[in-house]
């Protein structure tokens, strides 16, 4: 529930931010520049894809290979285990 209240209050205070920007600020003509700063938008968007699929490579492959660090001990543990157990 937290989590959605976080989202609606991000979505709200985005809104009443584009808002003042396209027709609250008159110092400044945000329109002529618009092009560009959804552009940028877009590139800092493919920027945080990109990082965030070489980070899942990464944690994939480190829990493989601790996987197969800890599977060959685990599993021999296990087999003494069931052997005093039965």
């Amino acid at each position: 529930m937290k989590t959605w209240i976080q989202i609606l209050m991000c979505a709200v205070v985005g809104f009443v931010g584009a808002i003042l920007v396209i027709k609250g600020f008159k110092l400044f003509d945000f329109t002529h520049y618009a092009d560009a700063i959804v552009i940028g938008i877009l590139v800092i968007i493919l920027i945080l894809f990109v990082l965030s699929a070489v980070l899942y490579r990464q944690i994939k492959a480190l829990q493989r290979k601790v996987w197969d660090e800890v599977s060959v001990p685990l599993t021999q543990k296990m087999d003494v285990i069931y052997y005093f157990i039965l």
